[in-house]
């Protein structure tokens, strides 16, 4: 599942880091070092999954992921064309397994839940490429396949295929986009906002100056809280 609305291009930045200058890389740099595993495509996506996880997907070059693998950069061509079609791997390996390790119980709403639940801390653990899907082009391969089985989830539980629909966009682009909202760095430093409007007079703003010690206080409550609302919605909405 990808957001359709475009992800704010600060949330963006604040997930990619800075490149570090490469290393220049030597004659034995360009040879595979001895012992090392053949380099294949799963070897190559495994390699950008890393960096990206630790880095950001902007740290993600040919000439890393030959440093990384112990391997001259231009074999890295042999597997994908260009470093966007490895990237879009890496990315579509995130969709593919959204699924993994998820069970569904047989009750409708709380089956959407766990799942958009299990979905976000997948997408938390891996937010450089969480990135990449949000702001593709297109879809990545297993997108397809992901989007007809959560379709069939809203369609099970007796929603027209337009309410299957629509529930399907706002559900996507509440996990993806707040996700990518909540793994940014930014989020882990709202305490600055609670104590601005903390101290500011209770007279003027009575209301944020009640509700202040409670802002960005919990983002996945925050984030189940919306998750509730958009779930209780479609369950009003159901047929017979």
């Amino acid at each position: 599942m990808r957001a359709r609305a475009t992800v704010p291009g600060a949330a963006v930045d604040g997930l990619r880091e800075r490149v570090p200058p490469s290393r220049p890389v030597t004659d034995g740099g360009r040879r595979r070092r001895a012992g090392a595993a053949p380099l294949t495509r799963e070897s190559l996506v495994d390699a950008t999954i890393r960096i990206a996880d630790t880095e950001g997907s902007a740290a993600v070059t040919m000439r890393r992921l030959g440093t990384e693998l112990g391997v001259d950069p231009t074999a890295v061509y042999r597997h994908f064309r260009d470093k966007q079609a490895l990237l879009q791997a890496a990315a579509d390996w995130l969709v593919a397994g959204v699924f993994d390790g998820w069970t569904p119980r047989g009750d409708w709403a709380d089956d959407l839940r766990t799942f958009i639940l299990h979905a976000r801390r997948r997408y938390l653990e891996h937010p450089g490429l969480l990135v990449l899907v949000a702001s593709s082009s297109g879809p990545v391969q297993s997108e397809a396949s992901a989007t007809d089985r959560v379709l069939g989830m809203l369609r099970s539980g007796g929603l027209d295929v337009e309410d299957a629909v629509r529930g399907f966009e706002v559900l996507q682009d509440w996990l993806v986009a707040v996700t990518v909202l909540d793994a940014s760095p930014q989020a882990e430093s709202q305490e600055p906002w609670r104590r601005s409007f903390a101290a500011l007079p209770a007279a003027e703003v009575p209301h944020l100056a009640e509700a202040a010690p409670l802002l960005y206080e919990d983002l996945d409550a925050r984030f189940r809280f919306g998750l509730d609302l958009i779930i209780d919605g479609l369950d009003r909405r159901r047929g017979p």
